[in-house]
């Protein structure tokens, strides 16, 4: 089984690459790009080349979709924007998305949204549109974080633990802990572990519960379901 990621920049998908790489049977890029670029808007243009090929290579794929609450998400696009650029009131994505047949990013490929907001609402409505409900399993990102041996579990009904963690649960608690003190990308300087779980916490009691009602109104209903045991 492929195993494909799908997640918003800086959403915590090499977090969960690193899980599923580490306790599931599967085949799973390093980074959760398996089948395309995870951080892809799925546009139907998009996903009529994605199916496509997976017809060709008759492959059996899962997508993981990861989703940081937003005004999480929001604090973390401030300090680091990826290739997202504002001009002037707009919010601009370059590039949107990465077809498997692109070597290179595509000139001049790009989409722009009113608000940070509308994009990350746009992202996550058009994956849950592209892709049958039966294919897809939803991760909260503060759950990866704070529960994350209930994530194992959530993970394991969809795709099979490897053997020896099957036989050996103290093991896997063991290397979970691990992989959850290391960072989650060999470069870069984004924040893990304990580290992660300490400056959320911190930043949930310095910002009041406003700011989180703020963020969720603005939510898709699709969206704030997910939300509702926040």
């Amino acid at each position: 089984m492929n195993v494909q990621l799908i997640g918003t920049f800086n959403s915590g998908t090499n977090l969960v690459a690193n899980i599923i790489k580490q306790f599931f049977d599967c085949k799973i890029h390093t980074e959760g790009h398996t089948l395309f670029w995870k951080h892809s808007l799925l546009t139907n243009e998009f996903m009529a080349d994605v199916i496509k090929n997976m017809e060709q290579s008759q492959s059996s794929t899962f997508f993981i979709i990861v989703i940081k609450r937003l005004d999480w998400w929001l604090d973390s696009i401030s300090k680091h924007k990826y290739t997202i650029e504002f001009q002037d009131s707009n919010v601009i994505i370059n590039p949107p998305f990465r077809r498997p047949q692109d070597k290179f990013i595509v000139p001049n490929n790009h989409i722009v949204f009113n608000s940070l907001e509308e994009y990350y609402n746009t992202f996550y409505e058009s994956a849950f549109k592209s892709i049958p409900s039966k294919r897809i399993l939803v991760l909260r990102y503060q759950d990866v974080l704070l529960h994350s041996i209930n994530v194992i579990k959530q993970i394991a009904n969809k795709i099979p633990l490897k053997k020896i963690y099957k036989l050996n649960p103290n093991i896997l608690t063991k290397e979970l802990t691990e992989i959850l003190e290391k960072p989650a990308k060999k470069t870069g300087n984004s924040r893990y572990g304990n580290k992660a779980k300490q400056y959320y916490t911190e930043l949930i009691h310095k910002k009041s519960n406003t700011s989180f009602v703020e963020t969720y109104q603005c939510l898709f209903p699709r969206i704030k379901k997910i939300y509702s045991n926040h």
